[in-house]
């Protein structure tokens, strides 16, 4: 158990009568975690929270998910991202159109509404809204971190609960982001979404975006832990300080 403890002697005294005492073990924190408000446990966990927080951003917001090799000298397809997607000459299947799209473009840009049906599989789709909720939750977290970090101590009421709370959102978190990550990485490269599918490959966006998802579930748990022993601490501490009371009645 962290923390020290003192044997305390208490009198009384009665008139004509002699002296008795009793000793009562009183819970004390030590004089390390008097003056260590946050442990190392909960610094390692907001440090990988930060992480988190960096490869998801940089994954939300660059479009290289899914690339081509180069081997191919005219690929119609270049690169793209959950947002945007850089092409050249590329067209509509269908040859509905006489459009073709070269340069990078945000993929709900007007010029590219006639590759909507190419671009917008329903799995796609789905990876987008997975993971856009990944990170708006993520960003919550980002938010009550720093609460817990500087304005909560161990002796505040929803202490153990905001601690709590964080684990809960990066599991939450990292389970939508997973099921992004997952369907992406098995349709992403496959021949019903890109031209030149045997030429496409998962790249840098996408690895980050696995890692930031990993990083959520670690901090996820140790936040989680940290919440189970700080929720054992406060049950001890109030134990001994009712016991105390007690006796001392």
């Amino acid at each position: 158990m962290e923390g020290g403890g003192g044997i305390r002697s208490m009198e009384t005294i009665e008139e004509g009568k002699s002296t008795k005492s009793m000793s009562v073990f009183v819970w004390q924190p030590s004089d390390k975690e008097r003056g260590q408000k946050v442990n190392k446990n909960s610094r390692v966990a907001s440090i990988i929270v930060l992480l988190a927080f960096i490869f998801i951003v940089i994954a939300f917001s660059t479009p290289s998910w899914l690339e081509t090799d180069g081997d191919l000298e005219k690929s119609k397809f270049i690169r793209i991202g959950l947002w945007e997607g850089c092409f050249d000459n590329l067209e509509e299947d269908g040859h509905r159109y006489d459009i073709k799209i070269s340069g990078c473009w945000y993929l709900r840009a007007e010029e590219l509404y006639h590759l909507e049906d190419l671009i917008f599989k329903p799995f796609f789709v789905a990876v987008q809204f997975f993971f856009t909720i990944c990170f708006i939750i993520l960003l919550l977290s980002c938010i009550l971190v720093p609460m817990y970090l500087i304005c909560f101590g161990p002796d505040h009421h929803y202490y153990v609960l905001l601690i709590k709370v964080i684990g809960i959102l990066l599991i939450f978190s990292g389970f939508l982001g997973s099921i992004a990550v997952i369907v992406f990485g098995a349709m992403g490269d496959s021949r019903a979404w890109m031209p030149d599918w045997q030429n496409n490959y998962l790249s840098w966006s996408f690895a980050l975006a696995v890692v930031g998802v990993v990083c959520e579930y670690v901090a996820g748990i140790l936040f989680l832990v940290e919440g189970r022993v700080q929720g054992r601490k406060r049950k001890l501490r109030e134990s001994h300080s009712a016991y105390t009371m007690e006796t001392k009645a």
